[in-house]
């Protein structure tokens, strides 16, 4: 097998890519649910802490893997598909893409709406603040 796509099989890169983006979306899961059942307090934020840097770093893989696909001529689906399963399949993949984005752009954004601090795996940076955090008004 090569490193880079043929019209008849995906490359080493891109399956690299796609099974260490499935990987972390376990991962994700995994975490969320961990999260979600510990008490507020020091051991919670932790746990979001690496949900949020496992949820950056999926959508920093999901821009490589679009940019490689886009070098990469794509292989053939198999002649014997029907018309509306070739569509199914372009429609499904289009879906999957979205979602690789939706997903941690959504979650950046409630971060920064939230104001909540995120950095990436705990290094000195953070990345930066989509929206200014939001006040909710005392009067009615």
């Amino acid at each position: 097998m090569t490193i880079r796509n043929t019209p008849a099989r995906w490359g080493h890169v891109a399956q690299f890519l796609h099974w260490l983006i499935v990987a972390l979306i376990i991962v994700q899961v995994i975490l969320a649910n961990i999260a979600e059942d510990l008490p507020l307090g020091p051991k919670k934020i932790g746990v979001y802490a690496w949900h949020k840097s496992f949820g950056i770093t999926i959508l920093g893989l999901a821009v490589i893997r679009l940019l490689w696909r886009w070098a990469n001529p794509t292989p053939l689906l198999p002649t014997t598909l029907k018309p509306y399963e070739r569509v199914l399949a372009g429609v499904t993949h289009f879906g999957l893409y979205l979602l690789l984005f939706a997903q941690p752009l959504t979650g950046w954004m409630m971060t920064s709406a939230r104001g909540f601090p995120a950095s990436w795996f705990g290094f000195t940076f953070s990345y930066p603040i989509l929206f200014p955090r939001t006040r909710r008004s005392t009067t009615q």
